[in-house]
């Protein structure tokens, strides 16, 4: 069932207790199935989402409005529902998702375009490094 969530045009996060109840936290793939999502260890408020139009996008959860009924985020010009950042990573699906369990900027991204990239999101130039030596799909990413 967890794999059925991920293929889709959005993940959810249920609550704590583990209730059947609604999503916690909805977060629209801004028009393409999202294929990965990791949250940031250092920053929980921070999340990325990996999707089939090989784009990262960041969302800062603070920026949310405070309230304990489900909500989504959508490209809404001038709204704070607006992804922090938008990344061109990959020719296709971004596939895997990791934030670097020391790094609070670090990310590392995998995709179908069988590259694996390295990014620091405090720069304005962010991928660091692209590895290029996969022969097949890379299906996800760890440090």
């Amino acid at each position: 069932e967890k794999a059925k969530s991920l293929a889709s045009d959005s993940l959810s996060a249920t609550p704590p207790t583990g209730e059947q109840a609604k999503a916690a936290v909805r977060i629209s793939s801004l028009g393409g199935e999202i294929l990965a999502m990791a949250q940031n260890p250092h920053r929980a408020h921070q999340v990325a989402v990996g999707c089939v139009d090989g784009k990262i996008r960041t969302f800062d959860l603070r920026r949310t409005p405070a309230e304990s009924q489900p909500f989504t985020i959508k490209p809404t010009p001038g709204s704070f529902t607006v992804p922090t950042s938008v990344l061109n990573a990959h020719d296709l699906g971004v596939r895997g998702l990791e934030f670097h369990p020391r790094q609070a900027d670090r990310l590392l991204s995998c995709s179908y375009d069988m590259t694996v990239a390295l990014w620091d999101l405090n720069l304005e130039q962010p991928q660091t490094q692209r590895f290029h030596h996969h022969s097949e799909f890379v299906y996800g990413v760890t440090w």
